[in-house]
């Protein structure tokens, strides 16, 4: 349906990556890079469900060749104060799948027009002694570049 908005996710032109298992810091920090790569200079934020933000709190930030893993929320992938390998990161069930998404600031655009029409009916339920109300808003929601969105082609949460 036409009508319908298409979301971050099924717009034709976002990256993809795979993590192909649990993500790491080096994975999430690729899809960083590969954000930087396609010109997004605004601040990236993250985006997943709870399940996921709930994952990568137990998965400690490593780097290659480290010897030793430090442990604990304050150095897990998902921080307590809500960052994603130092990114800001919001939880939500309305992300299905589990997946992950990257995007830079700006560019998912909600736009609304006419404001509130609100129309009161005191006819039809007047036999009751009530009033009826219709309330509208016409709005819509778009990507602005495409390219300035990555997501998971597969669970952060696995």
């Amino acid at each position: 349906d036409l009508s319908e908005p298409l979301g971050i996710v099924n717009t034709p032109g976002v990256q993809s990556i795979l993590f192909g298992g649990t993500p790491t810091y080096k994975q999430i920090l690729a899809t960083v890079t590969a954000l930087r790569k396609a010109n997004v200079r605004t601040p990236i934020s993250f985006a997943s469900s709870p399940a996921t933000a709930g994952s990568l709190r137990g998965v400690a930030v490593t780097l290659t060749g480290a010897t030793t893993v430090v442990g604990g929320a304050s150095n897990a992938i998902w921080t307590p104060d809500n960052k994603l390998a130092g990114y800001d990161a919001v939880e939500s069930n309305q992300i299905a799948g589990d997946i992950i998404i990257g995007g830079g600031e700006g560019e998912a655009i909600r736009a609304l027009w006419v404001g509130l029409d609100i129309t009161v009916d005191v006819f039809t339920l007047a036999p009751n002694a009530e009033v009826k109300l219709t309330i509208n808003t016409w709005g819509d929601f778009a990507v602005r570049h495409p390219q300035a969105f990555i997501v998971s082609a597969d669970s952060g949460a696995q």
